[in-house]
């Protein structure tokens, strides 16, 4: 607020000194000394009559000794008034600088005035976000497996069953969900990004899931021979599943879950139990909720 009571008394004292004495020229005085020197010029042009008292030369044109230009040898004086001073100018200087003030003012305000909308939109955008977080589906997978007992026969089949479930608030709308089951040498091995045959993809008819309940999906079959049972069993061979679901909620976004599983076989005297669990290490891909 200093700043603009600075900038009032700044206008006021422009508009006082621009409202000062003002030179005006006096067309009288210039009408009178013009006659005067016209007068001057005729007295000084000597007559036909009258014998030339110099000589010869000094007859000549003095157009031509100046170049053509005419003789200026007067002197011509010019008197310069006072405008006597408006009042009314002055009001007027004095409240165009108060209608500025006012102006620069009412530029602040509105621009204050913005930002705060500005503000309360932003924060009435992020409590709208937080409560379609807070309300939202949230989909999870889970796997439903029973541990090995014994290597699997020759016509025996390995097969994976995966859990997904809505944890969320609200109902979830089925797209699409996947899950795979495969044997690899090593986890350090597995591909940036999971893929699926489109045997072990499933697309569903924008199917309603309300929370806290779960469907079952299971993967193909996998053969397992004797010497695979007993490298898995070794910690050379280790089994994996990983699946996804693909849903929207009820605020028409989607969403997708992604896991990962490996069948874990506990050390000697380690206190972990046997089964699948989820695989933390596993690329970002295979883990996500978005």
């Amino acid at each position: 607020m200093k700043r603009i009571y600075l900038l009032a008394v700044l206008v006021v004292l422009l508009g006082t000194l621009s409202s000062g004495q003002q030179p005006v020229v006096n067309d009288s005085k210039k009408k009178t000394h013009g006659n005067v020197a016209q007068a001057s010029q005729q007295n000084t042009v000597p007559s036909a009559a009258t014998p030339s008292a110099f000589p010869a030369q000094s007859q000549t044109n003095p157009r031509k000794e100046n170049n053509g230009a005419p003789p200026n040898d007067q002197v011509y004086k010019v008197n310069v008034v006072s405008q006597p001073r408006d009042p009314v100018f002055v009001l007027y200087v004095v409240l165009t600088g108060f209608a500025v003030i006012a102006g620069v003012i009412t530029a602040i305000a509105v621009w204050r005035q913005m930002k705060a909308n500005e503000k309360t939109a932003e924060a009435a955008r992020t409590s709208a976000q937080s409560v379609m977080v807070a309300e939202r589906a949230w989909m999870i997978g889970s796997p439903e497996f029973n541990n090995f007992t014994r290597a699997p026969a020759a016509d025996e089949y390995v097969v994976y069953l995966a859990s997904y479930k809505n944890v969320g608030k609200s109902p979830a709308i089925l797209l699409e969900a996947g899950v795979s089951l495969k044997m690899v040498r090593r986890l350090e091995n597995l591909p940036e990004t999971p893929t699926y045959v489109p045997a072990e993809i499933v697309r569903f008819e924008r199917l309603l899931l309300v929370p806290d309940d779960s469907f079952a999906l299971s993967s193909q079959q996998l053969q397992m021979t004797t010497d695979e049972y007993s490298a898995l069993y070794n910690r050379e061979n280790f089994l994996v599943a990983h699946g996804f679901v693909r849903y929207e909620d009820i605020f028409a976004q989607r969403h997708e879950t992604t896991f990962c599983h490996y069948y874990r076989v506990p050390w000697p005297n380690e206190l972990i139990a046997e089964g699948f669990s989820r695989y933390v290490n596993a690329p970002p891909e295979y883990n996500k909720a978005t």
